[in-house]
């Protein structure tokens, strides 16, 4: 199966930025019936959030869109690094009621990548954690990756 024969399963979010525009697109895929992904982009366009919840995990996708909304909401700073750092921090401080008022065995969980862009659009730095993965469209007109797989997670 490709996303192109069941259109009814894709999801796709457009949104303005500054520089352009962003698109995101997720797929339920053929494992599972619901999908747990969330994404958005802050309100200046420079900081772009994608969280996945554990599949399966009770409130997964609450742990997804909590960890997103405060990674986009974050205080940006002059330092694109500290800005992702006070965003994952706060991703984790949203997830975390979420994990404390759940059985031990069924806690949500997500996994997260964050990309802080600079203000000239020429740089951008990338965060991660779990299996979330971020690219770069390079310029032999390849898909590069910039995350490895399975870091901690956040839940």
């Amino acid at each position: 199966m490709n996303l192109y024969e069941e259109p009814r399963d894709l999801t796709i979010v457009r949104w303005s930025a500054p520089w352009g525009g962003v698109v995101g697109a997720s797929h339920v895929g053929l494992q599972r019936e619901h999908n747990e992904d969330c994404f958005d982009v802050s309100h200046d366009g420079l900081t772009l959030a994608l969280a996945d919840g554990m599949g399966g995990h009770q409130r997964g996708e609450d742990a997804a869109a909590a960890a997103v909304h405060a990674v986009v909401h974050s205080v940006p700073d002059e330092d694109a690094a500290r800005t992702l750092v006070r965003g994952v921090d706060a991703a984790r401080r949203a997830v975390d009621p979420l994990v404390r008022n759940c059985h031990a065995d069924r806690k949500p969980g997500c996994t997260l990548v964050a990309v802080r862009l600079d203000a000239s659009f020429r740089a951008a730095t990338v965060t991660w954690e779990g299996d979330s993965r971020a690219y770069k469209w390079s310029a032999q007109h390849r898909l590069v990756s910039l995350t490895r797989d399975h870091a901690p997670y956040l839940g």
